[in-house]
């Protein structure tokens, strides 16, 4: 009996360029052959490993996630506000991830709960969300959320909707504000 092993990602592209190189002369770009292209390169992205392409993109749409988020500097803080003229602090965070195909609620307690915990400030990554108690410092309740921008070990920068400035970035441990209500991190890119 004669054993067939499943080819391997490289061996799928060259047989896909291979008949798309044969498709090329007979169909001389006609409809037919874009149409061919197209079904080959969706079926390659349906066979393609998701862990491996998800490691790679990871770090694009985090990327992303934060341009787009610092396109929105100096937008003026509004409670409930989720438009390009004023946000709140969920409302922007809302509408950045909105923008990649993540659904986040419009409440920084529920988006708490959304995505996998970070446990420990220095394990935040950029695209994390970070979430702080509110004004009164003694609560537990989460009351505020931002987006982290980097953390090189010493410092955790974040941008977020804060009611005096806007959209702006802050520093978790240079504001005694931010230290004393910080609660925690959650990871919705994966």
């Amino acid at each position: 009996m004669e054993r067939h092993d499943k080819p391997s990602q490289k061996q799928q592209i060259a047989a896909y360029f291979v008949l798309i190189n044969k498709a090329i002369v007979p169909l001389q770009y006609s409809m037919k052959y874009l149409f061919f292209l197209l079904v080959c390169l969706i079926s390659f992205a349906l066979k393609a490993e998701p862990d491996s392409v998800s490691r790679v993109n990871r770090e694009q749409r985090v990327d992303s996630v934060i341009q787009k988020a610092a396109t929105y500097l100096g937008v003026n803080y509004c409670r409930g506000g989720v438009t390009r003229n004023c946000f709140d602090c969920s409302g922007f965070v809302q509408r950045i991830f909105a923008f990649y195909g993540y659904a986040l609620p419009h409440s920084s307690a529920a988006m708490a709960k959304e995505g996998v915990p970070v446990k420990r400030k220095e394990d935040l990554q950029p695209g994390d969300l970070v979430f702080f108690k509110g004004r009164n410092v003694k609560s537990k309740a989460v009351g505020h959320v931002g987006i982290v921008v980097q953390n090189d070990g010493f410092i955790i920068t974040f941008i977020h909707a804060s009611v005096n400035k806007g959209i702006c970035f802050d520093e978790i441990e240079s504001s005694n504000y931010y230290r004393l209500r910080y609660l925690g991190g959650r990871r919705i890119i994966q």
